[in-house]
């Protein structure tokens, strides 16, 4: 016998409206400044360079999203469409960095 069976779905509603989001980080002018500081670094060189940075992943469902680091290689720099490509192929945008750090 199941007397909620007819609540399909119910706790998952309650599973994402508990879910709990961060808003995008703003960035200090400093902060800002080092970012784009790095980033042209990276655009002028001709080597590949190992960095660790931090991004923003807005969420599919709620408004905000959570910060992500991602390791790697740097493949390519598409300016155009201001975007970082890896070594294995994950693309993030300009407009969701955070934090450059290079690695040595």
């Amino acid at each position: 016998f199941a007397p909620f069976a007819a609540l399909t779905g119910y706790e998952e509603m309650v599973d994402e409206s508990g879910r709990l989001t961060d808003e995008k980080p703003v960035l200090s002018e400093d902060e800002a400044f080092e970012l784009n500081q790095t980033l042209k670094f990276l655009i002028d060189s001709t080597e590949r360079h190992f960095v660790e940075l931090v991004y923003f992943v807005p969420d599919l469902f709620k408004r905000g999203g959570s910060c992500k680091t991602k390791s790697g290689v740097v493949r390519r720099i598409d300016e155009v469409i201001g975007e970082i490509i890896f070594e294995d192929r994950e693309v993030i945008r300009f407009d969701d960095l955070v934090k450059i750090m290079m690695v040595e």
